[in-house]
């Protein structure tokens, strides 16, 4: 038995309900349920109970005596870690934490000024984001070195831990002015077969999930060049008139040479950039404020964040 369960019990307490609990403490439904069910084994007797007829659930004699105790239990907590959890790791009091990691790029498809936007609702905060790779952004989440990453990715590829969808990116590609690519209007994978392309690399998910595609179709673009240096990547691009992956908010700047072209498939890969977080960690208040502010960006963009998650709690 622990905290995290009791705080869970008392928000399916307080709203009777636990999709309302859920939205309260920003994990799923699912991974809620599956808390307070693991609570009732420890206690050892159910604790809620559904009346027929009634949406509200109702709390048995055992839930009541519990919420008795539970209530005080985490109005102490609350007021423990208020004292003594504001500090930051070089000890200024008043100060809360917040490591976050990016992809290249993931920045720029936000709303513009959004990261500033948050910083300056949260002076109190010490906020620090790091851009990596893919597989250093998934491998600094993984870790707890960030709390929080924003990648460029697909669904299939984020299934060990929590996510939501934040901008609906799709999938483009900056094929050279003199190729005959640049006058369709839209690219499907064949058209690639054979193309000088540089990416970068198997371990970016992007280029993971064409090359696998690309793959099962027969389909064999001419990787010339990989690095996970974007400035070297486009380098090589522009002297070998090769194609490279893009996106909308940056392809402006590569207009003299290359011309932005959206690549489709016969399904939707929900290809976007991506918050995520570990499976089954708690956040922080302030790491809890920035997952929340990231989801309503994406609620914003028109497109309802897309929840994986299969457990856990924040």
């Amino acid at each position: 038995m622990d905290i995290r369960q009791i705080e869970c019990f008392v928000a399916v307490a307080r709203k009777g309900n636990y999709t309302k609990a859920a939205e309260e403490l920003f994990v799923s439904r699912q991974a809620l349920s599956k808390t307070v069910k693991h609570l009732e084994k420890e206690v050892g007797e159910p604790l809620f109970i559904s009346v027929p007829g009634q949406s509200q659930l109702k709390l048995t004699q055992k839930g009541t005596q519990l919420m008795g105790d539970a209530v005080s239990l985490v109005n102490a907590w609350e007021a423990f870690c208020k004292a003594h959890a504001a500090f930051d790791v070089v000890g200024h009091q008043g100060r809360r934490p917040l490591a976050a990691a990016a992809v290249h790029g993931a920045l720029l498809s936000l709303p513009k000024n959004a990261i500033a936007a948050f910083e300056q609702a949260h002076e109190d905060m010490i906020f620090s984001i790091e851009q990596s790779t893919t597989r250093g952004v998934l491998d600094m989440v993984d870790s707890g070195e960030a709390s929080i990453g924003l990648v460029g990715s697909t669904p299939r590829y984020l299934q060990d831990f929590d996510f939501q969808m934040i901008v609906y990116t799709g999938v483009h590609v900056l094929v050279p002015v003199e190729s005959d690519l640049a006058e369709k209007s839209v690219l499907n994978p064949s058209d690639l077969d054979g193309r000088p392309f540089v990416t970068m690399g198997v371990r970016d998910h992007l280029h993971r999930f064409v090359h696998e595609q690309c793959l099962a179709l027969g389909v064999r673009p001419d990787v010339l060049f990989t690095s996970s240096n974007a400035n070297l990547l486009v380098e090589q691009a522009v002297e070998h008139k090769a194609c490279f992956f893009g996106f909308p908010f940056f392809a402006e700047k590569y207009r003299d040479t290359h011309t932005l072209v959206p690549l489709e498939f016969d399904f939707d890969p929900q290809f976007a950039t991506y918050a995520i977080k570990r499976k089954d960690v708690r956040l922080t208040p302030i790491e809890r404020s920035f997952w929340g502010y990231l989801g309503e960006i994406g609620q914003e963009a028109g497109r309802p964040p897309t929840q994986a998650e299969s457990g856990g709690s924040l």
